[in-house]
């Protein structure tokens, strides 16, 4: 997925309407400014998500996260499963 989040989301929208409803499982996953913007629209829609600090350093706040459980708990208060 790309960095820049509009265009990450974009991206993200166009593989998913190529799916069948019935299809795979699908995780959403995205890098760098993107992180948080696809975690909450992979909320959004049910589906998966990842993170780590290889995907963002930084909490949804801008803050920086002092490490992976940091940037994990910050997904699970938004939603992610």
């Amino acid at each position: 997925m790309a960095e820049a989040p509009e265009v990450a989301l974009a991206d993200a929208a166009a593989t998913l309407a190529t799916l069948p409803p019935d299809g795979p499982p699908v995780l959403l996953h995205g890098e760098g400014p993107a992180t948080w913007p696809v975690l909450a629209d992979a909320v959004r829609r049910g589906l998966g998500t990842r993170i780590g600090l290889e995907d963002t350093i930084v909490l949804p706040d801008g803050s920086p996260a002092a490490d992976n459980s940091a940037l994990v708990s910050a997904a699970v208060a938004l939603g992610a499963r």
